[in-house]
């Protein structure tokens, strides 16, 4: 399968990526690796956003408005994903998705591959810190 129209790979190994934490996520005062971890709904593509393109903030509100739910948003780089044999990948195709929208592509990678994933990630975003919060949210992820 060919890589869909209007999605490019980011290669920018310095480019954050906001990922957005649900509060179901946070356990006893911590982020879990769950917020690196696709759902069955990202059908093994973890979204994000650019930092090239959009504030940490700005994306937090504008998630809020969708109507879902985030304690705040964490970061990780490209090269932090390269290394994990993840890729990331700009693509905003679709009118309902901001232009600022990008994914980092699990697909092929068993569970077991996906935790350990996530556990590297969750690592690389606690050594970040927040690049935004909402007031009560943990003051460390």
């Amino acid at each position: 399968m060919g890589v869909p129209d209007g999605w490019f790979l980011l290669t920018d190994t310095g480019e954050r990526l906001w990922r957005q934490v649900n509060p179901s996520w946070v356990s006893n005062g911590r982020v879990t690796s769950q917020v690196f971890k696709p759902t069955p709904k990202d059908h093994g593509r973890l979204s994000l956003s650019r930092a090239s393109k959009v504030g940490a903030r700005q994306s937090h509100e504008r998630h809020l408005a969708r109507g879902l739910a985030s304690v705040g948003v964490l970061s990780v780089t490209v090269g932090q994903a390269q290394d994990v044999k993840v890729t990331a990948w700009d693509d905003p195709v679709d009118e309902d998705i901001p232009e600022d929208h990008a994914h980092l592509d699990c697909t092929g990678l068993s569970r077991r591959e996906q935790k350990a994933v996530a556990d590297v990630l969750i690592a690389h975003a606690r050594d970040h810190g927040w690049d935004y919060r909402i007031p009560g949210a943990p003051a460390h992820p």
